[in-house]
């Protein structure tokens, strides 16, 4: 198993802690974003690939050398810009030594860690079918 393949499976395997939410998670890298911001290509790409209603995406853009979290749904009211900031600076070291998996391991700890904190309705127990996980490493387009 390669490099990649592990980071791929390491993530799923973190992911399935989530299990617990009705959401998506989604780890995302890419080398280009057509010209569009991080923020806007990680907007879209989430709009376009049909994910459930509720979820976050965790990108790395490395083309613009930027890390972002999305957040949608129930999960924007849930999740403040000082949480997502947070999340934001325990990864940035990561991504900045070229820890790529770690980082987006590290941005979604965060956040699981900030849902369970604030004990919000969103951690009602579900069906491990009811999540959605999709890791991307490597140019997404």
């Amino acid at each position: 198993m390669n490099t990649a393949q592990l980071q791929k499976k390491q993530l799923r395997k973190f992911a399935r802690k989530y299990e617990k939410y009705d959401v998506s998670i989604v780890f995302m890298t890419t080398n280009d974003t057509g010209g569009k911001t991080t923020q806007n290509f990680s907007n879209d790409f989430y709009d376009t690939h049909l994910f459930r209603e509720d979820g976050v995406m965790f990108s790395i853009d490395m083309h613009n050398r930027e890390i972002y979290i999305d957040t949608v749904g129930k999960y924007v009211a849930a999740i403040s810009e000082s949480d997502v900031s947070r999340a934001l600076d325990s990864a940035y070291m990561h991504a900045s030594e070229g820890e790529y998996a770690l980082c987006l391991e590290k941005m979604s700890r965060s956040i699981c860690k900030i849902i369970d904190a604030k004990e919000n309705p969103l951690k009602t127990a579900v069906k491990p079918s009811a999540i959605t996980i999709l890791v991307m490493l490597g140019a997404a387009t």
